[in-house]
């Protein structure tokens, strides 16, 4: 991690070679992503950007900023409005904050004046209040994770967004499925024993969609794939669903194009160019997050992780794995008991409920549906 500081003198500095060096310009707040992603404002609003080992001006003023390690970048004005870097330009969001925390694309938090703090809902732009109260600062990393300080002047940490720490309070929804999943803005999709197939929006309740099938997934974008008992493919697309070339056991949508299946042979095939391109390696149940994080396991139960070019093998023993992003990643045994792993797979941690079937989105929720067909989430 870089790190950046500006002394009382308002100049810039960075830590290289376990001390500081100084950089060209003055500035009054800093702010830092990653190597290549830092933003500073000076003591009259004007955003510079570290491009090419200088500083490039921004438009606009701001009294605040924040950049996460993929780039994602948010300022805040004197007025307390909040900004977003959209192609070439701010683009205004809504809400009044001191402070704005940006995880990465998917990720961002905001600290108002009162010292509540909210979680942006990317699919509805809405801010979700969030529990605790913060008034000095916010800070987040790329899985997020918080720190702040209160009005005592008192630090705090909060793992994940305390979202995937892996904490788990069920809530059982209408309904019967033997598949469920769910998308980052909360919509869900399940199949049924029969072979129906459902969907519910945010809050609502199941409505029947059309066709049949054995297996459905839907992706943090709301992208929706479901198997047959043929193990034909299908996407839905206008309203309806539209056949994908290749035959499957197994598949999982983690959105913005990610998708990831197994055949009966155990073939792995992710979705790459509008064609399934095979994947070393065979499994039996795979998961992929919208980030491309690919998790899947075996015929004995063993668990790997996709690493760019193999697999890798975690710890423990699954049929099923929910990747959920931030870090997180739960699964299901052979007795239906739950785990839950922040290590990537090196260590895992009980939860309560059990299910057969479980998935995850990217912001913290996970639904189940246990032998009884009954359905649950988490938020």
């Amino acid at each position: 991690m870089a790190r950046f500081g500006a002394p009382t003198r308002k100049e810039r500095y960075r830590w290289e070679n376990n001390d500081w060096s100084q950089k060209p310009g003055a500035a009054v707040y800093v702010a830092v992503g990653s190597r290549d992603h830092v933003v500073v404002i000076n003591s009259g609003g004007l955003i510079y950007k570290w491009h090419n080992n200088d500083w490039k001006q921004l438009p606009g003023a701001a009294k605040t900023a924040s950049v996460a390690a993929d780039g994602e970048m948010w300022v805040v004005n004197a007025g307390g409005k909040p900004y977003r870097w959209v192609g070439n330009d701010w683009a205004e969001q809504p809400g009044l904050f001191v402070k704005v925390a940006a995880c990465n694309q998917k990720l961002v938090y905001g600290l108002n004046a009162h010292g509540k703090f909210f979680r942006l809902d990317n699919h509805d732009g809405h801010w979700n209040e969030q529990h605790g109260l913060l008034h000095h600062h916010i800070g987040s990393n790329k899985n997020g994770a918080l720190v702040g300080a209160n009005q005592s002047n008192e630090l705090y940490f909060r793992p994940g967004g305390g979202h995937f720490d892996g904490h788990i309070h069920w809530t059982r929804l209408s309904g019967a499925a033997v598949v469920i999943d769910i998308a980052d803005n909360g919509e869900m999709v399940c199949a049924n024993a029969a072979g129906k197939l459902y969907h519910a929006a945010k809050g609502q309740d199941w409505h029947e969609l059309p066709g049949a099938g054995v297996h459905i997934t839907i992706g943090s974008d709301g992208d929706k794939w479901v198997l047959n008992k043929a193990g034909n493919i299908y996407r839905w697309h206008n309203n309806d669903w539209k056949q994908i070339p290749g035959a499957l056991e197994w598949i999982s949508a983690g959105g913005n194009n990610h998708v990831v299946g197994t055949n009966k042979a155990g073939n792995i095939y992710l979705w790459q160019n509008n064609d399934w391109k095979q994947l070393p390696g065979a499994l039996e149940t795979v998961s992929i997050g919208s980030d491309g994080e690919l998790w899947g396991c075996n015929k004995q139960d063993q668990i790997y992780r996709w690493e760019g070019k193999d697999w890798t093998r975690a710890a423990g023993a699954a049929k099923v794995i929910a990747v959920g992003g931030k870090g997180g990643v739960f699964a299901s045994n052979a007795a239906g008991e739950i785990y839950f792993s922040s290590d990537d797979g090196k260590s895992w941690h009980k939860k309560d409920g059990a299910a057969p079937h479980i998935a995850a989105n990217g912001i913290g929720s996970v639904v189940a549906a246990n032998k009884a067909h009954e359905l649950y989430v988490s938020h």
